[in-house]
């Protein structure tokens, strides 16, 4: 009888998150969703950048992008490696 009732718990606690992880995903979701193609267009967010001097250390410097409107954001992070070039 108690592993027919922990089974349950377990059956009723997956729902519950399989269903909170839906409204998660809507709840924090901006704009479509990626697809490879969508990933090399510009988006419809409004951007910034500021640059990284090359004298910092630990990092070699560089060109920061970033949102410009308030709110949360996925990110996608792109480097050309440690010899490569921005194109």
């Amino acid at each position: 009888m108690n592993q027919l009732r922990s089974l349950s718990l377990a059956a009723c606690a997956a729902a519950a998150l399989l269903c909170t992880a839906g409204t998660a995903h809507a709840q924090f979701q901006k704009g479509p969703d990626p697809t490879a193609a969508a990933l090399e267009r510009d988006g419809p967010f409004a951007i910034r950048s500021t640059s990284v001097s090359r004298l910092v250390s630990g990092f070699g410097g560089g060109r920061l992008y970033y949102p410009t409107a308030t709110g949360t954001y996925g990110a996608i992070a792109v480097s050309p490696g440690y010899t490569g070039t921005s194109s």
